[in-house]
């Protein structure tokens, strides 16, 4: 705090035959903070009363320490030989003080230099009417007076910056400015040092001794910009630098992270056009860099060395074929293709002809095959797509059999039924 002066004010009226009342003011414009001192003279008695506190109202001396602000002070003095009384009203100003903050660009450093660097220093404050900055000591600054300066220690210092607004009003900041004087020392771990795109790397940093900080960049293609340890996944080569401090002293160290170029990859098939539940379609890659596939089916996954696969659906709709391959760098490409699947045929299977049906209905319904016959019906075989015979069920002479279903898996299955006078072959689709 600055008080502006000392201001001996004598306030007092002299007619004949009056009391005569003085008051002294040690300031009527002052900063915030300020100790005011009022004293009155001339009178026998006195009243005081403001909108400031006072520590009394009454007495010939009194003290207070008002906010900001302008405040009346009415001063009431009484002579009881004269039965008289004077009053003076006096008018005293607060100013605000600034604030005063110095923020140093060695901050992040935890306000060290390393010997022979800088440290810019600035004086930041809430006054818009901001006359003065003036620093201390003066010992390896570039200048004493101004919003900024440009601090090169040797050793460790503080330096104090006084702040002074156009009423006067003065605060005051400090800051340390550190030295550090060896550079760090550390070594970066890489693993793996080559990948592929789609994979990552770990880089670590070791430090050998006191090491505060360690930065990494670019950090677009890392999992963090600070830290002993970060990942890296890059898609393409990249070359990255890591950073190390010790207080405020620096050491960088550059190095690449190779990419491997993914396989190319293409994919044909037989046909494009809607099939047949019974039909079939060839799918072919072509990767010339490609060791192994995984293929990714309808209803299961493949991994082999074949670039080729037949393609069976056993259920309309559309199916979409996904294929993996995987080069000798174990780099990875996909490709996809799909396949429209109608619900119909267009024969039967392994040379079984369809007979008249003019005496036979095969029909799925409410999870069992139900076969009605005209004649009486000798046996029932179903068949899966690949001609295999999974289930046999006798006639026993009836008209009608019905086979569950709700244990059999999704798909297309053949209905051979044998009655006394007619053979039939029907597929049907279970869901």
């Amino acid at each position: 705090m600055k008080r502006i002066g000392y201001l001996f004010l004598f306030l007092f009226v002299a007619t004949a035959g009056k009391a005569q009342l003085s008051v002294d003011v040690s300031d009527t414009v002052a900063c915030e903070g300020t100790d005011i001192v009022m004293t009155a003279s001339g009178m026998e008695t006195y009243t005081w009363s403001s909108t400031m506190a006072l520590d009394t109202t009454a007495g010939d001396s009194v003290n207070a320490t008002p906010i900001v602000g302008t405040f009346g002070v009415t001063i009431t003095g009484f002579n009881t030989t004269l039965n008289d009384t004077d009053t003076v009203i006096v008018s005293i100003t607060i100013n605000p003080n600034p604030t005063a903050v110095i923020v140093s660009s060695a901050a992040d450093n935890n306000d060290f230099v390393c010997f022979g660097s800088s440290a810019t220093l600035t004086a930041i404050s809430d006054t818009a009417l901001l006359a003065s900055v003036s620093w201390s000591p003066a010992t390896y600054l570039n200048a004493t007076s101004g919003v900024n300066v440009v601090a090169t220690p040797d050793s460790q210092i503080t330096y104090t910056a006084v702040v002074t607004n156009d009423f006067g009003c003065t605060a005051m900041g400090a800051k340390v400015v550190k030295v550090g004087f060896q550079d760090p020392v550390f070594s970066v771990g890489i693993s793996p040092a080559v990948i592929c795109p789609g994979d990552s790397s770990r880089f670590t940093a070791t430090p050998t001794g006191i090491v505060s900080a360690f930065n990494w960049s670019p950090s677009a293609t890392l999992s963090g910009s600070s830290g002993t340890i970060v990942d890296a996944y890059p898609t393409v080569s990249t070359t990255y630098t890591m950073t190390a401090i010790r207080f405020g002293c620096e050491k960088d160290t550059s190095f690449t992270l190779d990419v491997h170029t993914p396989p190319v990859m293409s994919i044909t098939q037989s046909t494009t056009a809607p099939i047949k539940l019974d039909q079939s379609v060839t799918v072919t890659v072509t990767c010339p860099d490609c060791v192994e596939y995984v293929w990714k089916l309808p209803s299961s996954t493949l991994q082999t060395t074949n670039n080729e696969q037949t393609i069976s659906p056993n259920s309309p709709g559309v199916k979409t074929i996904k294929v993996i391959g995987i080069d000798s760098n174990t780099c990875k490409s996909s490709v996809s293709t799909s396949i429209t699947v109608e619900d119909g045929f267009i024969g039967t299977p392994f040379s079984i002809s369809e007979l008249s049906e003019d005496h036979m209905m095969i029909y799925h319904k409410n999870d069992q095959i139900t076969v009605e016959s005209g004649s009486p019906l000798h046996s029932i075989a179903m068949y899966n797509l690949l001609g295999e015979n999974i289930r046999n069920v006798a006639g026993q002479g009836e008209m009608t059999k019905m086979i569950p279903t709700n244990e059999l898996a999704s798909g297309v299955y053949i209905i051979n039924a044998v009655s006394a006078k007619s053979e039939k072959s029907q597929k049907v689709y279970v869901q």
